[in-house]
């Protein structure tokens, strides 16, 4: 395998080496185009804003966003139950169209 990989040519390889890395952009965006609601952009944000701040760990990051989902759904049930406001039965999509 060694020998193989010496004995292609700088451009096959520098070619392959530009496709492995396009393969992350190219997820982020599968993700970010699945994702695409009013009702999730201000957590994918959110989680940008705490990515950057160093002294968070990815666990810490993890258990944020766990938080923040179960918060989320349960504020989503409560609102179903008819516990809010009468709203649409999804608070934060709620929130931003009365905004």
């Amino acid at each position: 395998m060694t020998n193989a990989l010496n004995a292609m040519p700088a451009w096959l390889s520098g070619g392959m080496a530009v496709g492995g890395g396009m393969v992350a952009a190219v997820g982020y965006a599968m993700v970010i185009n699945m994702m695409a609601t009013k009702e999730v952009w201000p957590f994918f944000a959110l989680g940008f804003v705490l990515a950057a701040i160093s002294q968070l760990t990815l666990i810490a990051l993890g258990a944020i966003g766990v938080s923040l989902a179960l918060i989320y759904l349960g504020l989503k049930e409560l609102a179903t139950q008819g516990g809010g406001a009468g709203g649409s039965g999804d608070p934060l999509g709620d929130i931003l169209n009365n905004y």
